[in-house]
């Protein structure tokens, strides 16, 4: 075996507002665990481009859960996704 790295990256969408800007979830190719690394990001007007939403505190991970239609999103960011287990959900607008 060469290692544990998936042989394509994976993304999920979470939620679409009126303007059609979409939120969403992705695993970048080449990680290793796909449970770390996991960054939430948003499409532009209409789907065009993506912006990294990052995380906060130093984390490795980031989500989404909605996008508003004024494009406010509500996210999380924890240190991997084994901390979503341990730690009370404490919901971030950005």
């Amino acid at each position: 075996m060469r290692g544990l790295a998936p042989s394509r990256s994976y993304s999920h969408a979470e939620d679409i507002n009126a303007a059609r800007q979409a939120v969403a979830a992705s695993v970048p190719y080449g990680t290793s665990l796909l449970c770390e690394r996991v960054h939430a990001f948003i499409t532009g007007s209409k789907g065009a481009g993506i912006r990294d939403l990052g995380t906060s505190d130093g984390n490795e991970v980031s989500g989404v859960n909605a996008i508003n239609n004024s494009g406010q999103v509500e996210g999380y960011s924890v240190r991997s996704f084994c901390d979503l287990c341990e730690v009370p959900y404490i919901p971030h607008l950005s």
